[in-house]
């Protein structure tokens, strides 16, 4: 089709001289209207208004009173180049004209793709390759300007393996595209360039992907399970209808890809066996088997057999159905029958299954029924009965009997000895039937033990052999430092379990023989930190997905159990309402595991001890000798292992790591005992070339795991190196000197400290602390656009007579040398002594010193000062005193949590496709700090997450906001033709105020005042944000 462009009472000329030449004198015979003409080209430009060929112009010119003497011919522009103007003009008998003009963008040349990796014909032993280049689209500026042309920003780029495609951004003429997947053996990678004008380039490397066998060895395995979410039902039409009610639910995504990220989330994490959950429906199914089976070529796809429930109408499902079901709009679908689903159970596994050689196991999947289904590969051929078990359960409740609900069992060829992998999913709580539902998940339990564990492995093999538990067991977890009753002790508690066999505890080894019925142990509920609860469902607050395994003879140790957050996430992306979780198994070493509480303590964490910060170099006195350097020669001895140290002081420290053999390379990460699924951060980047990283350890106790890394630039774990020897040095910051600094996070965590006693040979009187606090970014809502926050520093004493030993306290800013030298001594501007405010009120007396405004570094980043305790040098305060440290700032601390659209407000359809979004504003009342997305009922959880830049405090892994001086919050629902605010910042609303507790309240009663009153005309939604505003970290904790 041709684009048409008319004149439009363009240029007129009347030459009436001309007409009377002929005689016409007659003024009702004149012609005084221009022609008519109109432009066409063919072939029109495409939507951005480009064309990629030759393009012909062509006139048409009419008129309908002299008629057309002159008309142009058509004009056929080959010439590359943006705006290119063509013109004709029409002239009629009467001498009339009229021109029309239509304007060319032509680029005929295609981008220029140069693929920098990987290579051509690259082989890789990763199912994950990343994909860089650049593009050079230099042709007629394809409606950019130059530079942009040049740099092909604007140019659209797709990446393609033959089981995955991705379109990525170029930016300065870069590409990049991340966990690309490739099939296992030889294929290609195709880089798909199409600028604006519709060029197209392809550049194509081939590449072999060549899976190898993990050579762990010595029983090491790592073991992931993940409930996934995926939800689905296929109505029995004519043409089968597939509905999936948690379609776009998370993160926006459908089910393909959803289960997209969640195959490249496995890959990442570098798994022996995965179990998944809630894999209901044929697409997820083929999407994760398409992208997993090159690394894991064993697996199980599928497990069905005769569910307790028949068959509904869909009507009925809907009614009986715990969460929404969208009925789509098709007339009488409602009354067609939905057949109960298949176990929702995957199992994927790089060693080979074996044959089972128990006395009797059981198959529900292997029979003659037409519910019978089960599908997979195990050795490069498809599944057979002899492969597994599978278990249907004879008990269950309410809406899980709408489904095989059961467990598997396969027993994997891991080297040194075979490992035997139950997976399940158990009985879910149902509103008002929990006492049934928790009574069907106990008989359950009994089916797994006595129907699959015990006729389908031989007694012998279920004590020496490796056996786990894997799966969303639905029982609400706890651990060895709570307290009964609950179901979880009555379960998997030694001391008050009925039915010992899942409640080893710590109690190993367990041998389930010799008149003991104890087998299995809960491996989050008793080696690891009691601290860390392992929430793996934020809605229930609870965690609901175990690894349990039993001792293996004694020779097994669980070393580390774990959030997946690799798996779960990706930046501010969330795929099910499920954190996965791992455990990393190998043989029995020294210092293997960080469970405190090991029955022998050469396999748990070696504690590292340090005097007290009373100790003293004057032998005369009682205090222990100073002990500031503990080193320890120590070995990754099987391949995978890993070595746990604790620190139980609070304090501040170094660790350095050495290595006996260069290149034969170690790591250490750092785990505050609440979370050991995400290390801390050091407490600044700057190594000391003595001391290495340092960390502040406040909160103990720490944990500190030790593991083997391959030589690459960013090293990344390496579980086949083995007879590793390293050297591991902490060092204890005494504060007694500038470089010897001990460290101050922000708020409510104080420094303890025990001043060593005053004698002729060893006098400590002043104490040197670090901390870091941050400017107020650009953009900043305060009317002083110089603002930054002031500092109050603040020390507590027993009494007012050690108080009366202190000198007082002097702010010093100094430079990042080693040793670091005195740039400026800042003078307090306040102080306030009295024993009113004490932080806990715990009878102490304290006193604060208020600080200037501090500035920051020019380029922004957290900048650190010293603050300096002075003691007097008289007799009276000669004894040891102890003091308590901290600072705060008039900056507050913002921790957000989950966000979630929920309830539609009305039932009528409107707003299906409307887009709800947050926006946050930190300090600046432009460009949002943050802005989420809400499709249907879920927004992106903790999009917050270790978030990076100014102000972001990153010495803390629970600590992860910013410093902020005022907060604002904007509700945007946007629908497809009336975009609505409903909640806009206001500049009115009072700064956040460091000094209280309470800060909650300051948005958060702005935010409530909205959505406890929404307007029906405006709202298709209710919205609920959960957020802690603070400036004490213990708040923040909460």
């Amino acid at each position: 089709m041709a684009s048409n462009f008319n004149s439009g009472g363009g240029e007129t000329t009347d030459l009436a001289g001309f007409a009377s030449e002929f005689g016409r004198t007659d003024c009702s015979d004149q012609d005084n209207d221009p022609p008519v003409i109109n432009a066409s080209v063919e072939p029109p430009p495409n939507a951005t208004g480009w064309n990629n060929t030759d393009v012909t112009v062509s006139f048409e010119c009419t008129d309908t009173a002299s008629g057309i003497k002159t008309c142009p011919d058509p004009v056929r522009v080959s010439s590359e180049g943006q705006g290119q103007v063509i013109s004709g003009t029409a002239v009629d008998f009467a001498g009339n004209s009229a021109t029309v003009s239509v304007t060319l963008n032509i680029d005929k040349t295609p981008p220029r793709i140069e693929i920098y990796s990987p290579s051509d014909d690259f082989v890789t032993n990763s199912a994950l390759v990343t994909v860089t280049g650049m593009i050079n689209d230099n042709g007629a500026d394809a409606g950019i300007n130059m530079l942009e042309a040049i740099n092909g920003d604007n140019v659209q780029v797709i990446v393609k393996s033959p089981i995955y495609e991705t379109a990525v951004q170029v930016k300065d003429g870069i590409f990049l595209a991340e966990d690309v997947v490739l099939p296992a053996g030889s294929s290609s990678i195709d880089v798909i360039a199409k600028d604006q004008a519709d060029n197209t380039s392809i550049s194509k490397i081939t590449g072999n992907f060549i899976p190898t066998l993990p050579s762990n060895g010595a029983n090491s395995l790592r073991v992931l399970t993940y409930n996934t979410a995926f939800l689905s039902f296929t109505v029995d039409m004519p043409l089968d209808i597939t509905i999936s009610p948690n379609s776009g639910n998370f993160s926006g995504l459908d089910d393909y890809d959803r289960a997209t990220k969640i195959a490249q989330g496995i890959l990442r994490g570098a798994q022996e066996v995965v179990v998944l959950n809630e894999v209901f429906g044929e697409f997820p199914k083929n999407r994760l088997v398409t992208l997993l089976k090159g690394t894991y070529n064993h697996y199980i796809s599928k497990l069905r057999g005769p569910a307790l429930m028949e068959a509904v109408s869909l009507n009925a499902l809907v009614d009986i159905a715990p969460f929404p079901i969208p009925v789509p709009d098709i007339p009488l679908i409602g009354d067609y029958l939905v057949h109960p689903g298949d176990s929702g159970l995957m199992i994927f596994s790089r060693y080979p299954f074996l044959p089972l050689t128990g006395p009797n196991p059981p198959n529900d999947s292997d029979c003659q029924d037409e519910t019978c289904e089960f599908a997979g590969k195990n050795n490069g051929s498809s599944l057979s009965p002899q492969d597994f078990a599978f278990h249907i359960f004879n008990a269950c409740a309410d809406f899980d009997c709408f489904a095989s609900k059961g467990v598997g069992l396969v027993k994997i060829d891991t080297p040194n000895q075979p490992s035997y992998v139950a997976f399940t999913h158990l009985q879910a709580d149902y509103p008002g039937v929990v006492t049934l539902t928790r009574a069907k998940r106990n008989t359950q339990y009994q089916e797994i033990k006595q129907e699959l564990l015990k006729n389908s492995i031989p007694a012998e093999e279920l004590v020496g052999f490796p056996v786990y538990l894997a799966g969303d067991l639905n029982t609400p977890g706890a651990n060895k430092a709570d307290t009964p009753p609950s179901e979880w002790w009555d379960l998997f508690h030694p001391l008050t379990s009925d039915d010992n066999f899942f409640a080893c505890g710590n109690n190993g080894p367990c041998f389930e023989q010799f008149g003991n019925n104890d087998l299995l142990t809960d491996s989050w509920g008793f080696e690891t930190s009691a601290n860390d609860p392992g929430i793996t469902n934020e809605d229930d607050n609870a965690r609901l997905d175990y690894i349990l395994h039993n001792s293996a003879d004694d020779t097994l140790c669980m070393q580390h159990s774990m959030i997946a957050w690799e798996v779960a996430e990706s930046g501010a992306l969330w795929y099910s309402d499920h954190y996965p979780i791992r455990a990393d198994f190998n043989k029995k070493t020294k210092w293997c595991s960080a469970n405190d509480d090991a029955p022998n303590p050469y396999y748990g964490t070696e504690l590292v001890e340090f005097p007290d910060t009373s100790c003293d170099e004057d032998p005369n006195t009682s205090a222990p000798p100073c002990v500031q350097d503990i080193t320890y020669g120590a070995e990754i001895i099987n391949p995978g292992n890993f070595q746990w140290y604790k620190i139980t002081q609070p304090g501040s420290y170094s660790i350095k790591i050495t290595y006996t053999v260069p290149g034969e390379n170690v790591a250490f990460d750092v785990y505050h005992n609440s979370d050991l699924s995400r290390p801390i951060s050091p407490f600044i980047q700057d190594e000391h070339p003595d001391w290495s990283l340092p960390f502040s350890m406040l909160e103990p106790p720490y944990y500190i795991r030790v593991y083997a890394v391959d030589s690459s630039p960013q090293p990344k774990p390496d579980r086949t190196a083995a007879n590793r020897g390293y050297n591991i040095n902490f060092h204890q910051h005494l504060c007694r000197y500038p470089e010897d600094g001990c460290f101050l996070p922000p708020g409510a965590l104080e420094y303890p400290y025990k001043w060593p006693e005053i004698t002729l040979i060893s006098k400590v009187l002043d104490l040197w602390f670090k901390f870091k606090t941050a400017g107020v970014k650009n953009g900043h809502l305060d009317s002083n656009p110089n603002y930054y926050p002031a500092v109050k520093l603040q020390q507590e004493a027993l009494q007012l007579s050690n108080l009366d030993c202190m000198k007082g306290m002097t702010l010093e800013e100094f430079d990042k040398n080693i040793p670091p030298n005195l740039i400026q001594e800042i003078p307090f501007i306040d102080v306030e002594i009295d024993d009113d405010h004490d932080w806990h009120d715990d009878g102490r007396k304290d006193e604060r010193y208020v600080a200037p405004e501090l500035g920051t570094d020019t380029n922004d980043i957290l900048k650190v000062y010293y603050v300096v305790m002075h003691r007097k040098d008289i007799p009276d305060c000669s004894p040891i005193i102890p003091t308590w440290t901290r600072f705060e700032t008039t900056l507050s601390y913002f921790i957000p949590g989950l966000v979630r659209c929920f309830l539609q407000a009305d039932d009528s359809g409107v707003g299906e496709d409307d887009e709800i979004r947050f926006y946050t504003y930190f300090d600046a009342a432009t460009d949002p700090s943050w802005a989420s997305q809400c499709d249907n009922n879920w927004c992106p959880k903790r999009i917050f997450d270790e978030p990076k830049g100014q102000d972001y405090i990153d010495n803390e892994s629970s600590l992860r906001g910013y410093f902020v001086n005022r907060v604002h919050l904007d509700l945007h629902e946007e629908e497809d033709d009336d975009p609505d605010i409903l909640l806009a910042h206001d500049g009115n609303i009072d700064p956040l105020n460091p000094w209280y507790t309470s800060l909650k309240d300051v948005f958060g009663k702005v935010f409530r005042e909205y959505t406890d009153n929404p307007n029906s005309e405006e709202a298709d939604y209710e919205y609920y944000m959960y957020f802690n505003i603070c400036h004490e970290e213990a708040d923040c904790r909460n």
